[in-house]
């Protein structure tokens, strides 16, 4: 019965916090969402330089993925 209410207060409180959001963006002009979008594009280009793109290796046959016992 508690974990019924942790649940339900976690949804609720989840909720309230994304309609705050929502407010403040809408309440916001056009400059300041175009400087966040200016903003989180940069940051999006550092973590890409940040990240190794991964290396793909050959495929491999059947034959190797088999075990031998």
């Amino acid at each position: 019965m508690v974990e019924d209410h942790r649940v339900l207060f976690s949804l609720l409180y989840t909720l309230v916090g994304r309609l705050l959001a929502l407010i403040v963006v809408g309440g916001r002009g056009e400059a300041a969402k175009d400087v966040e979008l200016v903003l989180l594009r940069h940051e999006i280009a550092v973590l890409r330089r940040q990240t190794p793109r991964p290396r793909l290796e050959p495929a491999r046959s059947r034959g190797s993925l088999t075990r031998t016992g």
